[in-house]
């Protein structure tokens, strides 16, 4: 039994030595030298690693804004009232055909303002027209005037002058508050005041224009009008008539000289 012990102990302390030489202390620090450089590797692989993903994913996020903003830049100057974008082609059609908002009704107006006659003539009516007044001066309904043009009406407001032929006169004024006109009471109620009776101003003036030859007529919009001609002094004078639209005729604005 002893013997046996004795053998035991001896394989053991073979196997596994009760003491810790100086090789087993370089063995163990070899070994803890061998871990840390590894785990040093493994720490310097990972950083830059993760530099890189943060600086590509940087670089990501500044190609998405720019982009975006180009996006905005093309739909602001596309129109951003919701329509189609507008080719370079349909933006040139849109420039030299259509006006500027709001101003159709003014371009309008402008080519009115453009159209002018020039007319040789004196301001002595002619036969027909002379007709034309003597059944107008015996009934003023505006039907009469019908188919007249303005430079007629004019006429026959200054022959009536001319004649001092104030109801004939006054009927050729247009009428309503809208005008400015007094009414037919008012007017002979205080003829010197509303010049129903003629001056010695307007028997100068229709002198004037019996010297006259030639006339223009300025359409200024659908229902105005004037008449204008040049005094010995090439000062023009006008002569206002606006057109009255429900009964269709020219008649004399009040006051209408301009």
């Amino acid at each position: 039994m002893d013997k046996t012990l004795r053998e035991l102990k001896m394989v053991y302390e073979k196997e596994i030595p009760t003491s810790f030489t100086t090789e087993d202390k370089k063995e163990v620090f070899r070994k803890i030298v061998k871990e840390e450089a590894s785990s040093k590797k493994i720490g310097f692989t990972f950083i830059p690693k993760a530099i890189s993903f943060i600086v590509y994913a940087a670089l990501i996020f500044v190609i998405l804004g720019v982009a975006n903003q180009q996006l905005n830049i093309i739909e602001f100057n596309n129109g951003d009232n919701g329509g189609s974008p507008i080719s370079y082609t349909e933006q040139n059609e849109f420039d030299s055909t259509i006006s500027e908002p709001g101003k159709e009704e003014e371009v309008e107006i402008v080519e009115s303002e453009l159209k002018t006659e020039t007319i040789d003539t004196s301001i002595v009516p002619s036969a027909e027209l002379q007709s034309i007044y003597e059944t107008y001066s015996n009934n003023p309904s505006d039907v009469i005037l019908q188919g007249l043009t303005p430079l007629d009406v004019f006429k026959i407001y200054f022959h009536a002058l001319h004649l001092e032929d104030v109801d004939t006169k006054y009927a050729t004024y247009i009428q309503g508050e809208n005008y400015g006109t007094p009414s037919s009471e008012e007017y002979f109620g205080d003829p010197e005041f509303f010049g129903a009776i003629p001056n010695e101003h307007d028997k100068a003036l229709y002198s004037q224009l019996e010297s006259i030859e030639t006339f223009e007529v300025n359409y200024l919009v659908e229902n105005e009008a004037t008449i204008s001609w040049k005094e010995l002094k090439d000062q023009e004078l006008a002569f206002r008539l606006i057109k009255d639209l429900d009964a269709d005729v020219w008649k004399v604005a009040w006051n209408p000289m301009q």
